[in-house]
């Protein structure tokens, strides 16, 4: 009677700890899955700001593009907003052959110029 009660609680404590390591197993990769959401999370934060900055960039003087506020009357095609190209400007008078500012143009993927950034000298 002593000996299947020893080997009883020999083979509970075998299933008891065989059941442990399963339960181990089923959190080993959370490290790995915790750093790559992280990763996820920063890039999609960078993704934001270059959004917001953009949007700030494309929000600045738009009295410009209202066709109502343009001399000739003429309604104008509307230009993508999408930034692909930065190309750095300079701004020179005609008459006097002078340079006045330099600047940044964002560009379109048509060569559009979609906002100019102007720079004192």
């Amino acid at each position: 009677m002593k000996r299947v009660v020893c080997v009883f609680i020999f083979v509970l404590g075998l299933c008891l700890i065989l059941s442990c390591d399963s339960e181990k197993d089923q959190y080993s990769g959370l490290s790995g899955m915790v750093a790559d959401r992280q990763e996820v999370r920063k890039n999609i934060a960078k993704d934001n700001q270059h959004k917001k900055s953009l949007e700030e960039i494309w929000q600045g003087d738009d009295s410009s593009s209202d066709p109502a506020s343009d001399p000739g009357g003429e309604k104008r095609e509307p230009i993508s907003p999408v930034v692909v190209y930065e190309k750095q400007i300079e701004i020179w008078d005609s008459d006097s052959k002078r340079q006045l500012a330099k600047g940044v143009a964002f560009m379109n993927k048509s060569g559009q110029i979609v906002k100019i950034k102007v720079y004192r000298k």
